[in-house]
């Protein structure tokens, strides 16, 4: 029961996350110089990659106590897992984050230095705030890091993306 817990909050809090991935060409991290620049550098379609996520509280009295890392495989095959155990197809708020200006994945954010805030997602999350810190960003990969507290879990993650078409 505690593993199917851990799987169950560990692909849950990946409602939040971000990914990294090496590329073929020079990815030197460019630090945005305002708001502005990092809003315009974030436009556009990433796609999970990897991520570590460090869950520490208790569900249901159970305490939990666990670092995870995984692949865009595993993640996939966890989606598949869950799905089979609930019945009903799993979908995640962040496996591909797609910025429009002020907005991710339908939901509007705002910055202060490398910092995403905002609050109230898509899919019954209401009411749930977040902030993410990016980590780096260049034009082919992105790197969030983020600490919230959800249902008495405090979940700390980096998360990794590529950006699609590059």
């Amino acid at each position: 029961m505690k593993r199917f817990l851990l799987n169950f909050v560990m692909v849950a809090s990946v409602v939040f996350a971000g990914v990294c991935v090496t590329s073929c060409s020079n990815d030197d991290v460019e630090e945005p110089g305002s708001s502005s620049e990092l809003v315009a550098q974030l436009q556009g379609t990433w796609r999970f990659q990897q991520g570590k996520e460090t869950i520490n509280g208790s569900v249901e009295g159970i305490p939990i106590n666990e670092s995870v890392s995984f692949s865009r495989s595993e993640l996939e095959s966890m989606k598949s897992n869950m799905e089979s155990m609930l019945g009903t197809k799993v979908e995640f708020w962040d496996e591909t984050l797609v910025f429009e200006g002020t907005m991710v994945n339908g939901v509007s954010y705002r910055t202060s230095g490398m910092k995403l805030m905002g609050e109230g997602l898509s899919g019954g999350m209401d009411g749930v705030t977040f902030s993410v810190t990016v980590k780096s960003v260049t034009s082919t990969t992105l790197v969030l890091t983020e600490e919230f507290n959800m249902g008495g879990l405090r979940i700390m993650a980096e998360m990794h993306y590529a950006k699609e078409g590059k």
